[in-house]
């Protein structure tokens, strides 16, 4: 059944640690032959940037996007409801923070409301209290119409990656973007479970045998070249960017693929 969906912008509803907008342009021209995938997933899907993008090409094909992060996955599907979403829009209109109190004490709600207001207005990477931020303005409110109105059919799913990874990767039909959290630097920093790493780094180790098309990315370890070569993976390209828009603090990931 085909999907109509608006046009899409591929705007992030809010910046998250990781995601990899800077990157589509390279990813895009790197992916399989999409003409023979019809499920797309993102077993650690974050802000969900290589799905923004397909919807704009592929809108008829099935996306599943998954996070064991609970909140951020409720917020995604609150958000997916109409009523549940003008029902924070409506919120956000009349809500403001008054002084740092008041903002210590609603970010400790650990609600959906409190989840967006402190994303989108304080952005992930800070959530420090500025004096000058204080409410929603229209192109706040915006991205959360926009939200609903373009991501209605993608399924959210909060859960452990291995799960989703096991249940899909042996059909060929299927798509697997894989950017664990774990790999984002050189020294492994992780929010992750470690059986979460263990499970990524076993589909590494098997990449070639599997039925599915998967691209998955590996940070700027250079422990991990060795592993590359015993294994046979092959690396499918190398990006670069600003680290946190710092120019002279750059930072490499690696992607490799099984096609």
């Amino acid at each position: 059944m085909a999907v109509y969906i608006m046009q899409i912008d591929n705007i992030p509803l809010f910046s998250y640690f990781g995601n990899k907008d800077n990157e589509i342009e390279t990813i895009k021209d790197n992916l399989p032959d999409m003409s023979h995938i019809n499920t797309i997933i993102e077993p650690y899907c974050g802000s969900f940037a290589l799905t923004r993008y397909l919807l704009t090409q592929y809108p008829d094909k099935t996306y599943i996007c998954n996070d064991n992060d609970e909140l951020l996955i409720k917020t995604y599907q609150t958000l997916q409801d109409n009523k549940k979403c003008q029902q924070l829009i409506n919120f956000y209109k009349r809500f403001g923070i008054k002084d740092k109190t008041h903002y210590d004490s609603f970010k400790k709600e650990n609600s959906v409301k409190s989840y967006l207001f402190t994303h989108i207005i304080y952005r992930i990477h800070y959530g420090m209290y500025d004096e000058n931020k204080k409410r929603f303005n229209e192109k706040d409110i915006n991205r959360l119409i926009h939200f609903n109105k373009n991501y209605k059919h993608v399924k959210f799913t909060c859960g452990d990656a291995s799960i989703i990874i096991n249940k899909y990767i042996n059909k060929s039909k299927t798509f697997l973007f894989l950017d664990p959290p774990f790999l984002l630097t050189s020294s492994f920093y992780s929010f992750a479970k470690s059986e979460d790493m263990e499970s990524f780094f076993k589909v590494l180790m098997n990449m070639n045998k599997y039925k599915s098309k998967i691209l998955a990315v590996c940070g700027d370890n250079f422990l991990l070249i060795p592993f590359y070569e015993k294994y046979k993976i092959k690396i499918k390209f190398k990006t670069t960017i600003n680290y946190r828009g710092n120019t002279n603090n750059k930072h490499e990931n690696i992607y490799v693929a099984n096609y």
